[in-house]
């Protein structure tokens, strides 16, 4: 009896604690909640290490990443070409906007990966992320810019790419252009 009755002088106290307080000097507020410590995929810490802390991402997993994400990309190419080929009598293969259109789907798959979470399933996999040097997710702008640089990055024989051998932090053509950092995600602790 006196176990319910603490339970229900308890909660009356957190119900009043949690509702709003005004007083005639401040407008209406809310108490203010401690953040839960994984708010989404940057704001991970672990063992005292923040996302500008992260090491960086070297060329094998870089590659790894990618060769896993082009598997996918096949799959994701291929249901576009379905959907387009009611339309190939009126638009060729040939065609500009034929080539735009892959180019734009492509884009879509990276730039909406890169821009919810920074990982790709294939940089999931390998536990890589792109980032801003701050650990902030990118922008869509900065998801544009790497999209198109990293296109002249494998156009020059892969050159832009061999950069990150020379590079201090180990980035790209078009981590350099786009102001973004590759990072390896330490492993997630597995639940018992």
């Amino acid at each position: 009896m006196w176990e319910r009755a603490s339970a229900r002088d308890s909660q009356r106290n957190r119900e009043q604690k949690l509702a709003p307080t005004k007083s005639p000097e401040q407008p209406l507020s809310f108490p203010v909640f401690p953040v839960s410590p994984v708010v989404n995929a940057f704001s991970i810490t672990i063992a005292g290490m923040n996302d500008t802390a992260l090491p960086h991402c070297g060329l094998i997993r870089r590659l790894a990443a990618i060769v896993y994400d082009a598997v996918l990309l096949f799959g994701v190419v291929f249901l576009a070409s379905a959907l387009i080929q009611p339309f190939t009598k009126v638009i060729n293969p040939g065609n500009p906007f034929f080539t735009l259109y892959f180019v734009a789907v492509v884009f879509a798959f990276f730039g909406w990966f890169w821009t919810h979470g920074g990982q790709t399933l294939g940089m999931r996999a390998w536990r890589v992320r792109v980032q801003r040097p701050d650990g902030q997710p990118i922008t869509w702008g900065q998801a544009a810019l790497r999209y198109l640089v990293a296109i002249l990055s494998w156009a020059v024989l892969g050159l832009g790419f061999l950069w990150s051998l020379i590079d201090r932090e180990k980035r790209t053509w078009h981590d350099l252009v786009s102001e973004t950092v590759l990072v390896v995600v330490p492993k997630e602790k597995k639940k018992k």
